[in-house]
């Protein structure tokens, strides 16, 4: 009975030790950024350089977070170049205004809807998965950020 008691101490010392120094060494790794991809590159292109899937899933989730932010920078500015629309009455950009967020807040479900399932059934719930799922939410904001910037900032 003694023997046992003795041998459970010592083992979770060891575990102890063994779950703090894997602590230490998660605070001490590097966070992982990614990097916009060049243009005409795909998203993926933003985490080339990680050599793990951890780093990998996480740079697309960081990069997906990225653009979306990038996007929300970019809304204030495409619902103010209707205001220079002076062809049109007040009302009437008021009302282009109103169409427009609503049609975004329609991609943005058809953004979310497109990226989550679907590609969860594509990837088989794989380990590549979250990352696949990140760089679908990267490529259709990308590509909503191109058209917005082509249709009202581009004019």
């Amino acid at each position: 009975m003694f023997e046992g008691r003795l041998f459970a101490s010592a083992y979770v010392g060891r575990l102890s030790t063994l779950m703090l120094l894997l602590a230490a060494l998660a605070c001490a790794t590097p966070p992982v950024r990614a990097q916009a991809p060049a243009a005409g590159e795909p998203p993926e292109a933003a985490c080339a350089d990680k050599t793990s899937n951890v780093e990998t899933t996480q740079c697309l989730g960081e990069f997906a977070a990225k653009v979306d932010r990038d996007l929300n920078a970019l809304w204030p500015r495409v619902l103010a170049s209707i205001d220079g629309a002076s062809h049109l009455t007040k009302a009437q950009r008021a009302d282009w205004k109103a169409k427009l967020t609503a049609a975004q807040r329609h991609w943005i479900a058809f953004k979310t809807a497109d990226c989550r399932e679907p590609v969860g059934y594509e990837w088989f719930g794989g380990t590549g998965m979250s990352g696949a799922i990140s760089t679908c939410l990267a490529k259709h904001t990308l590509d909503r950020m191109n058209d917005l910037k082509a249709r009202y900032l581009g004019r």
